[in-house]
């Protein structure tokens, strides 16, 4: 098993153990660090970093071995805000929202699941040899754009930069594949989704207000797309 160096590089950059790994300057400041409490906190972030690295790890699919455990991943997230879809003439604007009640969204995997042995790309998240998350993406061949058509990590793993490790991996995996970019679809509703992927690169770049069939979504849920163009080596 290999470590995806996307994630040992989102670690390394935003670990909370890097200060006490030494970046702690002895002699400018107003506080002070005795030498030997400076060594200790090194060490301690060094090993605390070490322990995320070696359980938690990006690996390829293993089908039909990894099924079951894909399946029985908690896909639902709560939020207490949306974004509102405005109207004014020809311009259109999304105004966040908080919402009356809080809103619960799921996004079940079972009637989709075997449809991944045929993406392009999958990569699967495990931490201590359990799998805790999941993103896949397609290639659209006409057009060089990356679907990511999953993003998901089980709710105990969460707030541990999974999500933002899967992202990176996958912008990797769009320059292997020799696409523009990564393009991707949420809803309105899905305020936390929205607001992660703005923090990881994705900027708006489209709605659809008819995509859903309004009898299986809320009135609020409208198709919201973002995109990531994927960074050329030079």
């Amino acid at each position: 098993m290999v470590v995806s160096p996307s994630l040992l590089r989102f670690s390394l950059m935003s670990s909370p153990w890097s200060s006490a790994a030494g970046c702690i300057d002895r002699t400018k400041g107003s506080t002070r660090v005795p030498p030997v409490q400076i060594e200790n906190r090194r060490i301690e972030g060094l090993t605390a970093l070490w322990n995320f690295v070696t359980l938690m790890m990006l690996r390829p699919l293993k089908w039909p071995a990894d099924r079951a455990a894909l399946l029985a991943l908690d896909t639902t997230s709560m939020t207490d805000r949306f974004y509102r879809l405005e109207h004014a003439g020809r311009s259109i604007s999304l105004e966040e929202t908080v919402a009356t009640s809080p809103i619960r969204k799921s996004y079940a995997l079972d009637n989709e699941i075997d449809a991944l042995p045929t993406m392009s790309w999958v990569q699967v998240a495990e931490d201590a040899d359990v799998v805790v998350g999941l993103a896949a993406m397609r290639l659209e061949q006409w057009n060089r754009r990356a679907r990511l058509e999953h993003l998901y990590v089980a709710s105990q793993a969460r707030g541990r930069g999974i999500a933002r490790a899967l992202v990176e991996s996958a912008m990797d995996g769009a320059r292997q594949l020799g696409a523009r970019g990564v393009w991707v679809e949420t809803q309105t509703t899905n305020y936390g989704a929205i607001r992660f992927y703005e923090r990881t690169g994705f900027a708006w770049c489209g709605l659809d207000t008819s995509l859903y069939d309004p009898d299986d979504v809320s009135v609020n849920e409208i198709a919201v797309f973002l995109w990531r163009a994927v960074e050329l080596q030079g």
